[in-house]
């Protein structure tokens, strides 16, 4: 709410304006999964993907939660992002600094699919293809279709190989996300560093556009449907 306050002369402007917002924004899920459920944790779900939708979503279908297994995973995600949106804006902004929470959530189903063991695993470059959503958001639609509620899949950013998680339904353990940090995430065109915040400089994370690119371009997945 911070990025609203100065655009109003008051405090009680501000919460006029996040009011006004928040109607125009899709309608919060239905559903006892998501009664009392943080914002953090249900805002995926409330929003569909934009324009090409997400990896194993269109944009057409209710928004997927996404997380990773590790930590150096959802640097590598975010880097990626943050990259991508300096490639499409002509606006002198570099370097972008912006805060970050980074937390952890505990997720239980029996309704799971790992990706990453067999047979998928014969798929794993089509599945995670750093470029397209050729054939992830088919396989998405599938999932969905079958009642799966979260699975496992090979990170197409983590040049570790790291994996990530997807939830199509809210299955978290607890309401509220675990063991919040604050981050600090400063990017320009050629590089994205992250380190625990503010001033406080151990840990620092730093990734190069380089360690993303494909044939020496910043893929954008989707772009080529």
């Amino acid at each position: 709410m911070t990025s609203t306050r100065k655009l109003v002369d008051s405090d009680d402007d501000q919460q006029v304006l996040e009011a006004l917002i928040d109607a125009a924004k899709p309608p919060w899920p239905s559903g006892r999964r998501f009664v009392g459920l943080h914002y953090l944790l249900a805002t995926p779900f409330r929003h569909p993907p934009l324009r090409y939708g997400s990896r194993f979503g269109t944009r057409h279908e209710r928004g997927i939660f996404y997380c990773a297994e590790a930590q150096p995973t959802v640097f590598a995600e975010k880097a990626y992002y943050v990259l991508l949106f300096l490639e499409g804006t002509d606006a002198d902004i570099e370097p972008l600094t912006r805060p970050l929470t980074v937390f952890q959530v505990r997720i239980s189903t029996k309704k799971g699919a790992d990706l990453t063991r067999a047979p998928f695993d014969t798929f794993t470059e089509q599945i995670s293809s750093p470029s397209s959503y050729r054939d992830s958001q088919p396989l998405g639609r599938a999932m969905r279709e079958a009642g799966i509620a979260a699975f496992r899949f090979t990170s197409a950013r983590d040049p570790l190989g790291g994996a990530n998680l997807g939830l199509i339904e809210p299955v978290f353990s607890t309401k509220h996300p675990l063991h919040a940090e604050q981050w600090i995430c400063t990017a320009t065109r050629a590089r994205v560093e992250l380190h625990p915040g503010p001033a406080v400089m151990r840990s620092r994370t730093s990734l190069l556009r380089e360690a993303f690119e494909v044939q020496g371009r910043l893929p954008s997945p989707g772009a080529e449907a």
